[in-house]
């Protein structure tokens, strides 16, 4: 999985770096994960980022073209289990973003593509282990709305999400002989809602 990202950010990177004038954006960022018949409405979207019910935040980063963007997408939420452990569920994302109306305009619809992991685990590092407890791959695919004030921005999305499954991880582990191997496994799969609704704000640089 790490190697497909990095393939495709290269490629990203390539795309981009072809359009004109890039400017950078930085910003801070929430995301509401939805099952089907859950916040129906925007008045109850809206309403959980509120109350930061079930909220995730994050920070975001993109490289900005023309009309093209690369992003980068880091989301995290914090939360004691049942059994009385900190938990910490993590969504990293890359995404390509084509501005119709020009990446810094006043008004900026867009639409979005990108590839990502979520995952759960320990917050602790004394119990972290070398890999997750679950993760799921996916790509996804979006469209969402900006509002540009000089370098001042505030957008909003909607993102559905295509699951790739659990990845296949290595840990070294002792056998029997006492020597150390290498053994591969499917983690847990994580169980991503199908849809993300994110609402941020950025500066351009």
């Amino acid at each position: 999985m790490k190697k497909k990202l990095t393939i495709l950010f290269i490629l990203l990177v390539f795309i981009v770096s072809g359009s004109y004038a890039l400017n950078l954006s930085l910003g801070i960022n929430g995301a509401l994960y939805i099952d089907d018949g859950e916040y129906e409405t925007w008045n109850e979207r809206f309403s959980a980022f509120q109350d930061g019910e079930g909220i995730y935040y994050g920070l975001m980063a993109e490289l900005l073209g023309e009309n093209v963007g690369l992003g980068f997408n880091y989301f995290a939420s914090f939360y004691e289990s049942s059994f009385g452990v900190e938990m910490v569920d993590t969504d990293v994302n890359l995404n390509l973003s084509y501005h119709l109306l020009g990446s810094t305009a006043f008004l900026d619809p867009f639409g979005e593509l990108g590839i990502g992991m979520i995952a759960k685990d320990y917050s602790d590092s004394e119990f972290r282990g070398d890999n997750p407890i679950t993760a799921t791959g996916y790509w996804d695919a979006g469209l969402g709305l900006g509002v540009n004030l000089g370098n001042i921005g505030v957008f909003g999305k909607f993102i559905y999400h295509f699951s790739m499954g659990a990845p296949t991880v290595e840990e070294e582990v002792v056998d029997e002989n006492g020597d150390a191997v290498t053994v591969s496994y499917d983690l847990q799969e994580y169980a991503l809602k199908p849809y993300k609704f994110v609402l941020g704000a950025k500066i351009i640089f």
